[in-house]
């Protein structure tokens, strides 16, 4: 007898294109992989249905008619931890690491979601590392980033 394999699917922001690569090239067989990759989406956004991205609608929408059985693989955080978690400590006059607990309760609160809605087989991945540096002087987050008072560099965290 043929032994069926639950289907993988991914949700998370551009980061997760690596994930229907490598299932392009079979690194997955004999897994069914596919997902929704929201470019820009952040964790703390998972709680705001009024996100620029609007992550959570189309990730709520993707996955609500997908087997229960299904592995869902979750990766979120590089906008956070690069820009997001320095801008609203400015924002708001609160410790990086209020806005760090905002975000990562917020991912969480739609992971348990998923499992209310009876997801069981549940990954979270780690998030990717800020891919900006102290040095760098061009681009959006670069220049966003940079104009966030009281900011605390991450050198020597990156390197």
């Amino acid at each position: 007898m043929e032994q069926a394999f639950p289907s993988i699917y991914y949700l998370g922001d551009s980061h997760v294109r690596y994930f229907r690569k490598a299932a392009q090239f079979g690194l997955f067989s004999p897994y069914e992989v596919s997902g929704v990759e929201v470019g820009g989406a952040t964790a703390v956004g998972m709680r705001n249905p009024n996100a620029k991205t609007n992550a959570i609608g189309r990730f709520r929408t993707w996955i609500a008619d997908k087997s229960r059985n299904s592995i869902i693989i979750m990766h979120l955080g590089e906008v956070d931890c690069g820009f997001v978690i320095w801008y609203r400590a400015s924002k708001y006059g609160e410790p990086v690491e209020n806005q760090l607990r905002q975000s990562i309760d917020a991912y969480f609160e739609f992971v348990d979601e998923l499992i209310a809605d009876g997801f069981q087989n549940i990954i979270v991945t780690g998030a990717t590392l800020p891919t900006i540096t102290d040095d760098d002087q061009v681009g959006e987050v670069v220049l966003k980033r940079s104009a966030i008072e009281g900011q605390v560099p991450f050198r020597g965290v990156l390197r």
